[in-house]
């Protein structure tokens, strides 16, 4: 048995030594360590199988084991490439998604920069609108009490009409400019965040019948008459009776603009959507029409139909963009249908009583 191991060990001597040859090629030439481990298990395998050969099995040929070896040898090789390229692949792409979050952190930086800074100027934009529109309403306020005084003593002299049509006249504009700075106050409180809603119960036909009386001189000015339809029995709404009367006043006073020699009508009709009711309140005019591409900016602020500056109507363009914040503001909403050359259609929807905050999951009551 001895005899026959030793035997073995003779046979497999060439082999071992061609292996043991190879591998302290590869160790002198730094080879990683994947090499080794082939290498190494090239090696055991050899070894195992020279070791377990039968007895009178033919020997190993060394020519075939070097084969063997330098097949084991161009794997490793490739191996190591591939493993190196995959390095270099992975590092050229941590390189460039490092560069990618370094240019989207100055993006967002850059943007966050800008919004602060847009902010600010919004801020100083709100206050300076404020302070100009607080100092413009105290002098107004008293060239109005001024004219109206002076218009009812010329009418007790009784003076010429020519001479209270001049009266009126200055009434009128000063009335015009009061309410476009009311206007704009009321823009900068919505940007503000500071509008508040003042609730109260109101009959709904008493504010379309002075919305009416409201909108004649207006209407008189381009030759335009002024229908009101609503029903005998409209009751009561709960919301801010001032905001809600701008709102239907300002879409009133849009539609006289742009009317000329032609019919405006205010209609009113009671909703119920689900278990909610509400008011639709709509204002349809005979006029100029409005196309659908100015239809998406007409209720942004400073926006007209028409911003040229040949433009043929007056105004800052504020009406419908408070108009819009209004409607929202008491619950409801704004929609506008127009044709071109037809008319337009705007109508408004307004709940009866404002919604419960409790219903909407804003408060939570817990009763005990």
């Amino acid at each position: 048995m001895k005899t026959t191991a030793r035997s073995r060990l003779r046979a497999a001597a060439p082999a071992l030594a061609v292996l043991i040859l190879t591998g302290a090629l590869v160790l002198a030439g730094a080879a990683a360590a994947i090499t080794l481990a082939v290498l190494a298990a090239s090696a055991l395998v050899l070894l195992a199988a020279a070791l377990l050969r039968p007895a009178g099995a033919p020997a190993l040929d060394p020519e075939r084991l070097g084969e063997e070896l330098e097949e084991q040898r161009q794997l490793a090789a490739r191996l190591r490439r591939e493993r190196a390229e995959l390095e270099r692949d992975a590092e050229s792409r941590l390189i460039a998604l490092q560069a990618t979050n370094r240019a989207l952190q100055r993006e967002v930086n850059d943007r966050r920069l800008a919004e602060e800074q847009a902010l600010e100027a919004s801020r100083t934009k709100s206050a300076f609108l404020a302070n100009v529109s607080h100092e413009l309403r105290t002098p107004l306020n008293a060239i109005i009490g001024l004219t109206e005084l002076l218009t009812e003593e010329a009418v007790q002299r009784g003076e010429g009409p020519q001479h209270l049509q001049d009266q009126r006249d200055v009434l009128a504009s000063a009335q015009h400019l009061l309410t476009i700075i009311d206007d704009v106050l009321d823009l900068t409180r919505i940007e503000a965040g500071k509008l508040e809603v003042q609730l109260e119960i109101f009959q709904v036909s008493e504010l379309i019948e002075s919305l009416g009386d409201a909108a004649l001189p207006l209407a008189r000015k381009g030759n335009n008459t002024i229908k009101l339809k609503y029903g005998r029995d409209l009751g009561y709404i709960k919301t801010d009776r001032t905001k809600l009367r701008r709102l239907l006043f300002n879409l009133l006073s849009n539609a006289c603009k742009f009317t000329k020699d032609g019919r405006i009508e205010l209609r009113v009709d009671p909703v119920v959507q689900g278990d909610r009711r509400y008011f639709c309140f709509s204002v349809t005019d005979t006029g100029i029409g409005i196309g659908h591409e100015t239809m998406e900016r007409l209720f942004k602020p400073f926006s007209q139909a028409d911003d040229s500056s040949t433009r043929s109507y007056g105004g800052l363009g504020l009406g419908l963009a408070l108009a819009k914040h209004y409607a929202e503001l008491l619950g409801g909403e704004i929609n506008l249908d127009s044709r071109i050359g037809e008319g337009s259609v705007f109508r408004v929807q307004i709940p009866v009583e404002p919604a419960d905050p409790r219903e909407s999951g804003h408060i939570l009551v817990s009763m005990y």
